[in-house]
This record gives C-alpha cells, structure tokens and sequence, in this order.
C-alpha cells in the first residue's frame, strides 16, 4: 500500500462506508487493474443508485456478486456493456470507460451539468479520447471530478482499483455535495 499512499485516504473512506473491499476477502489490491464488475458494483454503491429490473446481459447471472450493480447500470442508461449483449465483468475498464460510466451515472441523477460550449478540457492527450467518452470527460473535467496527471488523463490505459477508488470517493463527496 506504500506505492499508493496517495490513495490511502480515499480507500479507507470508501471502505468504512461499504462502498469498497478487498479482493475475495483480502486485502485492497491498490495496483491491480480494476474490472468493469468491480468498478460497476463500486458506482453503484457510491451513488446509492437503484435498479430493481434483472441484469439482461449474457455474461451476467443471478448468483454473481455484481448482478445488482449490472441491473442498475443498464436500468439507468449508464451501460449496455459490450454491445452485443454482453457485460463483459473480468475485463479491466479502461480509465476512459471508468469516466464514462461515472459521467452517465451523476447525469442520470440529473448532477452534472455540460461545460461551456466549445472549451474542451485541457488535457494533453484530449484527441485520444474515444468519440463516445469525450463528452462524459469534459463534463467531469469542468465540475472538477477529473484533474489528470502531468497534463495527461491516459484514457486508453487501464484503471488501477487505487484510481478508481480516489476518482470514486470524489464523486461520492460531489453528490452529496450536489444532494444538499
């Protein structure tokens, strides 16, 4: 945990509040990539967001421990997975899928407003952005929920559980902000 001292704050407030654990009991795993059931199941729980309708992906079944969170995600407009039908929950989210998936979820609790027409974040690496993710990003960019690092948000890369956690407790903070 020492190489990601710089998220400890963050993990420990998440995991008091339920909204983050360990790896099959054990410890956080700050290092390994995140997967798009762990990071699902992780937005949910942040936002408090509810979906009672079944997840209808095919990779996705009653007994797993993300369901819930899937259900909710497709419920919400927040995913339709892969688009073919499957959810794909093993795979590491890219960071630019972690954005996208917490920009439709503060959109559909009607918490994050669009920026200024025509300023796009000031990133380095804004044009490797992927059509789909680039307004979800600017919109976090703008209410300050991205911040990036050394000028670079990496979208393409794979999300860290240590990244998802301090972007999580972020949105966690800003909805209860927003909710007052």
């Amino acid at each position: 945990m020492e190489r990601h001292a710089w998220a400890r704050d963050s993990i420990e407030a998440l995991a008091s509040k339920g909204i983050v654990g360990g790896v099959g009991g054990q410890a956080f795993e700050p290092g390994r990539g995140v997967t798009r059931a762990e990071f699902a199941v992780m937005l949910v729980e942040a936002l408090g967001l509810a979906g009672d309708t079944p997840s209808s992906f095919t990779d996705v079944k009653p007994g797993d421990y993300f369901y819930r969170a899937a259900g909710a995600l497709r419920q919400n407009g927040i995913s339709n997975g892969a688009g073919d039908g499957r959810f794909l929950p093993n795979a590491v989210i890219s960071r630019q899928e972690m954005m996208t998936m917490a920009a439709r979820a503060l959109r559909s609790q009607g918490m994050l407003e669009a920026p200024e027409a025509g300023s796009p974040p000031e990133f380095e690496d804004f044009g490797q952005i992927s059509a789909y993710a680039r307004e979800g990003i600017a919109r976090l960019a703008a209410a300050g929920l991205i911040q990036g690092n050394e000028g670079r948000i990496r979208p393409v890369e794979h999300a860290t559980r240590a990244e998802a956690a301090v972007f999580l407790y972020r949105i966690y903070l800003y909805a209860g902000e927003a909710a007052e």
